[in-house]
């Protein structure tokens, strides 16, 4: 059996079309996945920024607690040193009072370490 020039051409013609169809959907396949690219490219840039912003509030929230560490620290060691000066004070007005006792401080100092052993108490 010979094939006609004219089946020829329609079997032609028909392949092409297939390969027109392929092509279509070939390059509808094509846009889809650019329009998916694109969207995750733009949720990986989205993200990204995210990840700045939650960056830079880790490192300021650091920053803050080692400030109020800072302040923390400074208090205590105000706070020790008040104490000692406190237990300081109590202990040079008892020597004053001792001195008293055994006679060798006059009444005015005795006025003195009285009213700094008031202020020690508060």
């Amino acid at each position: 059996m010979s094939t006609s020039a004219a089946d020829v051409i329609t079997q032609q013609g028909t392949q092409i079309a297939s390969l027109h169809q392929q092509l279509a959907a070939s390059q509808a396949q094509f846009s889809a996945l650019t329009r998916e690219n694109m969207a995750l490219k733009e949720a990986r840039s989205e993200a990204e920024v995210k990840e700045r912003e939650l960056q830079d509030e880790v490192h300021t929230m650091h920053m803050n607690w080692l400030e109020s560490e800072r302040v923390r620290v400074k208090v205590a060691r105000e706070r020790d040193e008040a104490k000692a000066d406190k237990k300081e004070a109590v202990r040079v007005a008892w020597a004053w009072l001792t001195a008293v006792d055994d006679g060798f401080v006059h009444d005015e100092v005795v006025g003195d370490a009285e009213a700094l052993l008031k202020s020690t108490r508060r």
